[in-house]
């Protein structure tokens, strides 16, 4: 879950209160949140518009070139300054969006993350996010079309973002008009979430599962012990999953997970999902 931010402006003159946001998926200040935010704000004067998945898509479509043409967020590298773990990032000068993301999945899954030389693999419970941005809302058409990619920035456990002016942003697609602030992004807290899982291993895995539910029941390994194993169990095959580009491989590890929760939730459990603030 994210972000906290405060009302200060620059210099840091206070401005508000000071404000808690949490969100799972993403973060997004400037020409993605623009077009959300009209598509918001007519939809709630409009409703009536809004009848279908297919008007819905279209006038989404609408707002978002609208802006291909105004520009609203053009001099952002002006106006927002960020700060990962430290170390000042400079934006390029066609940034009109940034976007903080702890998946790597946007815009109903567009993949924003690509790892190379000098830029880690995108994992969803590393603690990080991964700071990316866009140039224009033509740019972001493209990467719904495949066509092109988004510019990384950085992977960072904290990230603080200085805001001189107000630009739109929204947490997990829920948007605002956000006056001039800072934003500080870190680590909220971390669970295991259900996750649809199969794995032809399932026999062994639920004797591995048994195994550990007895040693726990019997005071062989404490809860804390066992806590530790399974995300241990989970941070190997998401790792494996990463280097391997294929998902197969942590279904095990996420049907051990869900006979160890089970007496607590439904369903398999299978991730490990950061929430940051």
């Amino acid at each position: 879950d994210y972000a906290a931010a405060n009302g200060n402006g620059p210099g840091g003159r206070p401005m508000g209160k000071s404000k808690t946001l949490i969100f799972q998926n993403y973060l997004g200040i400037g020409v993605d949140a623009q077009a959300a935010l009209r598509f918001h704000r007519t939809r709630n004067v409009r409703p009536q518009l809004f009848f279908s998945a297919f008007t819905n898509k279209l006038l989404y479509g609408i707002f978002g070139a609208r802006d291909f043409v105004e520009h609203s967020c053009a001099g952002m590298h002006q106006h927002v300054h960020l700060i990962a773990d430290g170390v000042r990032r400079e934006l390029p000068p066609e940034t009109e969006g940034i976007i903080l993301l702890n998946i790597n999945s946007f815009a109903g899954g567009v993949r924003m993350w690509e790892s190379s030389e000098g830029y880690g693999a995108s994992s969803m419970q590393d603690g990080m996010v991964d700071v990316v941005v866009v140039y224009g809302a033509l740019h972001l058409g493209q990467l719904n079309w495949g066509v092109d990619k988004p510019v990384r920035i950085c992977q960072a456990r904290h990230v603080k973002v200085i805001v001189e002016r107000g630009y739109p942003m929204h947490v997990d697609g829920e948007p605002w008009e956000q006056a001039a602030c800072t934003i500080d992004i870190g680590l909220r807290n971390k669970a295991l979430m259900l996750r649809r899982t199969a794995d032809a291993r399932g026999m062994s895995i639920v004797k591995m599962a048994d195994t550990l539910e007895w040693a726990q029941r019997d005071g062989v390994i404490s809860n804390e012990q066992r806590e530790v194993i399974m995300a241990e169990a989970y941070r190997r095959a998401e790792s494996d999953r990463i280097a391997a580009g294929a998902h197969g491989r942590s279904g095990s590890f996420g049907n051990l997970v869900s006979r160890h929760r089970r007496g607590r939730s439904s369903g398999s459990i299978g991730a490990n999902d950061d929430d940051y603030y």
